[in-house]
């Protein structure tokens, strides 16, 4: 039997697995550039509004979604 076909069908197949990493690589490159924060939003300089991480002082989340008291989970 001939083995030509076989490893020129594995050389295909290698070609296009590395062309769609090296696009996958440059997608996820692009949406982590994307999720950083812009350059003088430094969480140190955001103003003091009583809350830390996300909870108030009495360690109550606040509720900018609105979700009514009677869906939330006790």
């Amino acid at each position: 039997m001939d083995e030509r076909p076989k490893r020129t069908q594995k050389a295909r197949q290698q070609r296009r697995l590395g062309a769609a990493l090296r696009e996958n690589l440059r997608r996820r490159k692009a949406q982590a550039k994307g999720r950083a924060s812009p350059p003088g939003t430094d969480p140190e300089d955001a103003p003091k509004d009583g809350l830390k991480d996300g909870l108030k002082a009495d360690g109550e989340s606040h509720d900018s979604a609105g979700i009514a008291p009677h869906k939330l989970r006790s």
